[in-house]
């Protein structure tokens, strides 16, 4: 009966396997460097086309993008096997097309060749030698053969809208090639389904295809992530154009106002001087007493236009539905706002953003929903709050020079009125003078920035046609069958097996991973919150065997500069960071821990010092390296904990101070560990690596995903860091591990066991990893 399962078990699986169809995949990855949003009050004018990443995917999905791929890779026609895609690489739309599926044959004696619907139904019969060569696209207006006959060439598939312009080499006696046609928009929502985009919250979009010719689908993304650059380079420029457009009619405007203020005042100095009663007035009295009256008058009156100009402004804005960005610019008291002016610019552009893409795209086109919902949120919440703000301080101010004036009342009636009207069209003068330059360097910078437009987008790797496919499923697929009859228990144990990707073995950091493993940190046990002598005096040897290996693979170069990172949260690099440290500092070295992880770093923890101020006090150039850099018990060692919790400290990885710090530190020690966040949570590695220029892996047994740390490494190779090797965190004594433990009972100072200073010997810090 088992002998039967057996056979039967084999060939089920040999059934199956030869069922299967290989399919490869194949992928492009694309850098999306995402605009830094613009500060409130701040006039630089963005250059690239501002999306979310989900929106720079629909963007890849878009029938602007894909239809021009359609039409470049001739996607409207799809070869079915055994026939090729590339066979129909010179077919052209000629008319309508009729979808379906079709047949090309051409008969044995290789002199006709049909075209016939999936019925196989003749729609054309032609000679061989009278088809439209391939070779010559001009050929379509020539009426003459290449054989003189002046007979006119036809094409094959006028009659379903295609010219399938076939190679020679497809037309082989007896050939018979299948394929179908649809509609350029079909073709390209069916590529749209069949692409993987995967959008991501980091500076990478991942562009990839499956398919069953490696070749065809490489083409097919490279050419999808060209389409893509290509069409964000248009939306670019439009935005860039739309945005000139508007601030010069905002321009225009603004220069028709200072020119009508300036005429106004000019009109009344005019009528002034003429007026000899009123200059022997103004002249007999007090110049300064009058001046700071007319100041005050002017100013008070000023206020309450700003105020009532603002108040029905805003009620214009909600009756309409929309906001007079030019209205509100024009008022004095706003233009004095650096965080309603901030956004009101921001509207401005986003108008001219939404304004661009409608010229591509409908209304209910995701990016276009984007952009109006953002406005929205500008045009209802932000600039309401503002405004409520401002109006509250114009009452404060209004009151405060309300009761100025009346105190001097009688003052007031004493200045003549033209002295307020020259006071009040001078200063008019002056804030449509404001005004005007203002909008002329927002319009001089908008022309700047459309001269040097471009998406800030770049193709990292293109697609290449994979060599192997998506993991041979035949063999695995026989086995599968074979325990199948044999047994589901010996199956599902298999199949457990194979879904476990995480660290169990040295060979999986050996060989799967191609790392050197410098050495092993043991699993430490605790009784009652403490680890027990024993293993404290493992993991002490196995440190010193760390700092040994990690000495030969660093090389010669003085002094040592390595990050510490691992590839997800709890692998224990802040652990290793800091116990290294301390076994280079017993060395006699001198050497420095730098806590780069400054969003969740526990150095200052483990080694007993203070928080702040630390790393992030000296990039924000609040403290000075004297005031950051600790000593810790140990003489030789010193430490730079993370510091003061600041929001945007990533950014000051890269800032001149970080590289002016780790100059410093050169200069002073021999041994310098920056301790990073994990590789897998954030770019922070990436940059701290980078300046390092060499990094150093922890990885646990039992949990880190063997998947992740090698698209992780793959990832590095990018990068200027060298990868010196790997420390496995958390390993078992038995198995293959067994032989990267220590023999017990001969620690430091086990030879003399009486004395207690000698039983001290090194010990951890932060052991309760």
């Amino acid at each position: 009966m088992m002998a039967a399962a057996v056979v039967l078990g084999l060939g089920a699986g040999y059934v199956v396997a030869q069922s299967q169809v290989p399919r490869f995949s194949t992928q492009a990855l694309i850098q999306v460097g995402e605009p830094q949003r613009q500060q409130a009050g701040v006039t630089a004018i963005e250059t690239g086309v501002r999306f979310s990443p989900a929106s720079w995917a629909n963007l890849m999905r878009s029938n602007r993008v894909l239809e021009r791929v359609v039409d470049d890779l001739n996607l409207f026609v799809w070869a079915q096997p055994p026939a090729t895609p590339d066979a129909f690489l010179h077919a052209a739309v000629v008319g309508t097309i009729r979808r379906g599926g079709y047949i090309v044959r051409v008969d044995e004696a290789g002199r006709t060749v049909s075209l016939l619907d999936e019925e196989e139904r003749v729609l054309e019969s032609h000679e061989l030698a009278s088809l439209l060569p391939v070779s010559s696209e001009d050929s379509l207006g020539d009426p003459e053969t290449e054989d003189g006959t002046g007979e006119d060439p036809v094409m094959l598939g006028e009659s379903v809208g295609v010219n399938l312009n076939l190679a020679p080499a497809a037309l082989e006696p007896g050939a018979e090639l299948r394929f179908t046609l649809q509609p350029r928009r079909d073709a390209a929502r069916n590529l749209a389904q069949g692409l993987m985009v995967q959008p991501s919250q980091s500076a990478f979009m991942v562009v990839g295809m499956q398919g069953q010719d490696p070749w065809w689908i490489a083409q097919i993304v490279n050419a999808v992530t060209e389409s893509f650059l290509a069409e964000a380079t248009e939306l670019a420029r439009a935005q860039s154009d739309e945005l000139s457009q508007t601030l010069q009619e905002q321009l225009a405007t603004t220069q028709r106002a200072l020119s009508q203020a300036e005429a106004e005042l000019e009109a009344f100095e005019s009528a002034m001087a003429s007026n000899v009663e009123l200059s022997a007035q103004w002249s007999g009295s007090d110049p300064a007493a009058a001046s700071g009256l007319v100041d005050l008058r002017t100013e008070l009156d000023q206020l309450s236009r700003d105020r009532e100009n603002l108040t029905r402004t805003l009620g214009e804005a909600e009756r309409a539905g929309t906001l007079r960005v030019q209205a509100l610019e024009a008022i004095p008291s706003v233009r004095e706002s650096s965080e309603l002016m901030g956004v009101l610019e921001q509207i401005t552009e986003r108008r001219a953003e939404v304004r661009s893409l409608l010229v591509r795209y409908t209304e209910d086109h995701p990016s276009v929903l984007e952009g109006r919902a953002e406005l929205r949120e500008l045009e209802q919440e932000a600039i309401p709050a503002l405004a409520d703000e401002l109006l509250a301080e114009l009452d404060v101010r209004v009151s405060d020079l309300q009761a100025r004036a009346d105190a001097r009342s009688d003052d007031l009636r004493a200045i003549p009125g033209q002295a307020l009207t020259r006071a009040r069209l001078r200063r008019e003068v002056s804030q449509a003078e404001a005004l005007f330059e203002d909008v002329n360097r927002r319009y001089a910078a908008a022309r700047l920035a459309a001269l040097s437009t471009a998406p800030d987008l770049q193709i990292v790797d293109r697609a290449e046609p994979p060599s192997r496919a998506d993991g041979d499923r035949r063999l695995m697929m026989a086995l599968v069958t074979l325990f199948g009859f044999v047994g589901a228990g010996g199956l599902g144990a298999i199949l457990m097996d194979l879904r476990d990707k995480r660290v169990r073995s040295p060979s999986d950091v050996e060989t799967g991973l191609g790392l050197p493993i410098l050495g092993a940190l043991p699993h430490l046990a605790t009784r009652g919150g403490r680890v027990r002598a024993k293993d404290q005096n493992q993991a002490v040897e196995a440190f010193r065997s760390i700092r040994l290996g990690l000495t030969y693979a660093y090389g010669t170069a003085s002094p040592m500069v390595l990050t510490i990172s691992s590839p997800a949260p709890g692998d224990g690099k802040s652990f290793t960071t800091s116990n290294l440290g301390l076994s280079f500092a017993e060395l006699g070295r001198r050497t420095v821990v730098v806590d780069g992880d400054v969003r969740k770093g526990t150095q200052h923890t483990h080694l007993g010092v203070d928080r702040t101020p630390g790393l992030t006090d000296y990039l924000t150039g609040e403290v000075e390296l004297d005031d950051i850099l600790q000593g810790t018990r140990h003489p030789a060692l010193s430490v730079i904990p993370y510091g003061s919790v600041v929001q945007n400290a990533p950014e000051f990885m890269v800032s001149g101070r970080m590289q002016d710090l780790l100059a410093r530190l050169k200069a002073d020690f021999d041994v310098i560990l920056v301790d990073s966040p994990p590789l897998g949570a954030a770019s922070d590695p990436l940059i701290l690596g980078t300046l390092t220029g060499s990094m150093l892996l922890v990885l646990r047994n039992g949990a880190t995903n063997t998947d992740q740390a090698a698209a992780i490494l793959q990832n590095l190779h990018r990068y200027p860091i060298r990868v010196v090797g790997a420390v496995l965190n958390d390993v078992p004594s038995r198995g293959e591990y067994r032989y990267y433990g220590y023999t017990s009972g001969y620690e430091v100072g086990a030879g003399a066991r009486a004395d207690k200073k000698d039983r001290k010997g090194s010990r951890l810090v932060g052991a309760g990893r």
